[in-house]
């Protein structure tokens, strides 16, 4: 019964002012769009999370670190 009479005021509001639906769905544009930017800003701090904890580049600092020891000590450096 409560969504009926939900749903009558709906179509009353809407048949009333037409341009409420129109607000409405800008509100809702405005909500998605605003979600689509969050999700991207997101998505772009969680890959560069994953790459700055790569084991890629795990792997080139340490191999950084070893090399410039080696060079003060007089080493030749790692071999591969």
């Amino acid at each position: 019964m409560q969504k009926l009479i939900v749903i009558l005021l709906a179509v009353i509001v809407v048949l009333i002012a037409p341009w409420t639906l129109a607000v409405l769905f800008a509100g809702v544009l405005a909500y998605g769009i605003w979600l689509a930017v969050v999700g991207l800003i997101t998505a772009i701090f969680v890959a560069g999370y994953m790459y700055k904890n790569s084991e890629g580049r795990r792997q080139r600092r340490i191999h950084k670190v070893v090399d410039a020891a080696n060079k003060r000590n007089g080493s030749q450096g790692m071999k591969p």
